[in-house]
Formats: structure tokens, C-alpha cells, sequence
């Protein structure tokens, strides 16, 4: 019975300690939520990090601080000499880089400490920033309490209900590393009072060198991804009319040609959809296949473009080299590379409409 009577002391005795160390350790440190960094010259970064500040009834705000040096480990030595706390990376969720020193000095260079880091989870998301990362940061938004809070969940919406591609740390490390890929990220800028994803920042090795726009994402999305949902906007041509259609479900297929450097390629793209507006009445049967023949060719047509975009660029988003790397035991990378610039990919869409969708 005393024993009983001990453990049921000593346990929430314990919880109490338990509770205070934590406190104690969380109010000894300052967290990073976002950290961004800007090209001032070949010799000089700006690194801004923004911090969360606990106000009253729960309000949080943020603070931005800025240090310049001549590598992302020096900025953090130097952003620490204007805090009042120890800063530290357990909560940091996204790091960014401006356009001009993803294209001029590598992402790899910026995040390689960040990537040594024990404290920082490889889900964090990467965003190439169109202007500065510093502006981006520093800016009050409308109706947006904390910007990381505000830039995290903007990109889980659109990677998740939207047409930006899923990347992340991880994501980008592999791809990185894979030999045959080249990664991609999403690029922010300010819009009004307000920030936006713009488009899909396209890198070759580690470098950015190009971009899509929303509406090429999606195909590049069809391309690389198994998906719920996405939109893509139809013209039926000479008669004035549009329809807007949404994935419901879709999966890419490749069908590679085994043991070959220089391979037949085929992707099915299996799609399941529905159109949620249509600017005239009622679908007809008639109605829809013609708007089920335009998506057809729509998908076909926006692909290759796409992938004619990369052969032109010399860079492989989608991953071919990879794949056909894996299929083949005696895989030579430079008979490879020569093939990918002119190859050709067959491209057969398999489309079913659930739902019509309303007049709009």
C-alpha cells in the first residue's frame, strides 16, 4: 500500500519536473521560424532570420533580424550577437533564398549547414523568393499575424490543394544527389499586401536558371507525382466558351525500354476529373467529349512543351535519367545526355469525368 501510495506521489511529481525543464529550455532560447538570405555581392550575403513574439491573449507577431557575412554559418554567428537569447533551429520551418544568389552562388552553399543541423527536420520547405528575402520577411501583412506561419501554410495549401509540386529538404536532397534529376522549388514574391507563389523555380544542379508559371506547374506536377487535386483552365476553341476542371485522382505511368541508353519512352497519365465551371449550360454527352478531346490534347501537347523546355534547358525535372538509370544495369551518363536532347516521349492520357460540374 505504500508503495501504491509513493507512485502515485512521484508520478505527477515527476510530470511537475518534467514541465519545468521544458519551460526553462524554452525560455532560455529565441526560435527561428524562417530564415532567408539575399546576394549583396560575390563576397557578401544577407541572412534575415524572423523570430515569433508572444504578445498578450495569445497574440503572436514577428520581428525580423539581419545580419550580412560572407557564409550562411557566419550569418548565424553574427545574428546571434543582436539577440537577446540564444537563436536556435528546432522550430525553423522554411528557408529562402532570392532569385539572384540562387542563380549565382547555389543552393547547396546557403543550406549546407542548415543540412548538418540535427535540430532541423528534412520537411522543411526551400522557396526561391522573386525581390528580397529581407522585404519579404520584414513586410506586415493584412490579416497574417506571423509570416512563417502565414508562408507555411500557404505552401501546404497549394502543394496539397493546388498545382505547385510537393518538395521539401528532403525532396530537394535527393534530387540533388540522384544522378539523372535536377530539383525544382517554388518561388514567392510580394503581391499587393499580400505574398504569392508565382511559379516553379527550375534548377540545374544546384543552380536556378529558369521558371514555369501556376499553369505549367500543373503539367509538371501530372508528370512527377501521384495527386488528389489540381485545376487547369480549357478554351474550347472558336466558340467562346471555357470549362475549369480539377483532379480528383492522378498517377503517372512509365514504361521505359529496358537495357538502353537511348530508350523508347511512353507515360500513361491516369486522370480522374471533374469540371467545376462551365461558362455556357447545361453538359451535354456531346458537350463533354469535345471537352474531354481538348483536355486530351491539351495534356498531350502542354507535356511535350514542357519536356522540350527541359531538353532546351539541359536540365531533367521529371526524373528520366533516374528512371532509366534503374532499368538498366549498364547505365552510361554521357550516351544518356546526348540521347535526352532530342528525345522523344509518347504521351497517353486515360481521362474519366466523375462530374459535370455547374454552369458558371
Amino acid at each position: 500500500m505504500k508503495t501504491l501510495f509513493k507512485t502515485f506521489i512521484l508520478i505527477p511529481f515527476c510530470c511537475l519536473m518534467v514541465g519545468c525543464i521544458a519551460t526553462n529550455i524554452i525560455d532560455e532560447v529565441q526560435l527561428m521560424h524562417v530564415v532567408g538570405f539575399d546576394y549583396i555581392s560575390d563576397k557578401q550575403i544577407e541572412a534575415t532570420i524572423s523570430v515569433p513574439i508572444y504578445q498578450q491573449e495569445y497574440m503572436i507577431i514577428s520581428e525580423t533580424i539581419s545580419a550580412q557575412a560572407k557564409m550562411s554559418r557566419d550569418a548565424r554567428l553574427k545574428l546571434n550577437t543582436q539577440s537577446s537569447k540564444k537563436l536556435h533551429t528546432g522550430k525553423l520551418k522554411t528557408i529562402l533564398l532570392n532569385k539572384e544568389l540562387a542563380n549565382k552562388e547555389g543552393i547547396m552553399t546557403m543550406i549546407d549547414s542548415y543540412t548538418r543541423d540535427a535540430t532541423i527536420g528534412l520537411r522543411n520547405r526551400i522557396c526561391i523568393v522573386e525581390g528580397t528575402a529581407k522585404e519579404l520577411l520584414s513586410q506586415d501583412y493584412e490579416h497574417e499575424e506571423e509570416v512563417s506561419i502565414y508562408i507555411e501554410e500557404l505552401l501546404q495549401q497549394n502543394i496539397e490543394g493546388q498545382n505547385i509540386p510537393d518538395t521539401n529538404l528532403l525532396i530537394f536532397l535527393n534530387q540533388h544527389y540522384e544522378e539523372g534529376q535536377d530539383p525544382y522549388l517554388p518561388i514567392l514574391r510580394q503581391y499587393d499586401n499580400s505574398i504569392q507563389i508565382s511559379g516553379v523555380a527550375l534548377l540545374k544542379d544546384d543552380k536556378y536558371i529558369d521558371s514555369i508559371d501556376i499553369a505549367e506547374a500543373f503539367f509538371l506536377k501530372l508528370l512527377t507525382q501521384r495527386f488528389s487535386k489540381g485545376t487547369h483552365e480549357l478554351e474550347i476553341k472558336n466558340e467562346d466558351e471555357y470549362a475549369m476542371i480539377r483532379t480528383i485522382h492522378s498517377v503517372p505511368n512509365f514504361r521505359i525500354e529496358k537495357n538502353s541508353n537511348e530508350p523508347n519512352i511512353e507515360i500513361d497519365i491516369k486522370m480522374k476529373l471533374q469540371v467545376i465551371e462551365y461558362s455556357e449550360n447545361e453538359i451535354s454527352d456531346e458537350k463533354l467529349e469535345e471537352i474531354m478531346e481538348v483536355l486530351n490534347n491539351d495534356v498531350i501537347e502542354e507535356t511535350k512543351a514542357l519536356i522540350k523546355k527541359f531538353q532546351k534547358l539541359e536540365i531533367d525535372p521529371i526524373g528520366f535519367g533516374s528512371l532509366v538509370r534503374s532499368k538498366n544495369s549498364d547505365f552510361d551518363l554521357k550516351k544518356w545526355q546526348a540521347y535526352y536532347k532530342n528525345m522523344e516521349v509518347s504521351i497517353n492520357p486515360k481521362l474519366i469525368i466523375v462530374d459535370k460540374g455547374t454552369k458558371q
